[in-house]
């Protein structure tokens, strides 16, 4: 549990300290209510290729870290949790599942990145919560 806490509230810092640098979205958009389709899509995003993270993480992931496949896998595994946890965030039972998960990505990225992992982590949460919706739906 404490483990669990101390994880939270890196993602939050991450997340609020790049939002506030200009990484998030400031618009307000009006794709419909949270339960609504559209809304769900927007917050899905595009992935084209089908891997299950979104596109613009994809290029994020793959541009930043091209010459480390284990760093690059380890990121979309952690990716691929945050964005269940957003799609997901009114279900507990879902919710618990992408908390594991994360955890276990979390863990992967210590031992992949010893040295560094508490930056490449909060950088990529907040990517990956880069929209008012996202955050919303994230926090």
């Amino acid at each position: 549990m404490k483990k669990m806490l101390i994880i939270g509230g890196v993602i939050a810092v991450g997340i609020f300290t790049t939002c506030f640098l200009g990484a998030c979205s400031s618009g307000k958009s009006d794709e419909g209510s949270a339960g609504s389709p559209k809304a769900r899509e927007t917050l899905m995003g595009t992935d084209a290729d089908g891997n299950g993270v979104r596109d613009d993480l994809d290029v994020y992931i793959n541009t930043t870290y091209p010459n480390s496949a284990k760093t690059r896998a380890v990121l979309q595994q952690t990716a691929k949790a945050l964005q269940g946890a957003i799609l997901d965030a009114n279900d507990k039972q879902k919710s618990l599942q992408h908390a594991e998960e994360d955890s276990r990505a979390h863990d992967c990225l210590v031992y992949t990145r010893p040295n560094d992992f508490p930056q490449i982590s909060s950088e990529l949460e907040a990517r990956v919560a880069n929209t008012d919706e996202r955050l919303r739906a994230y926090l």
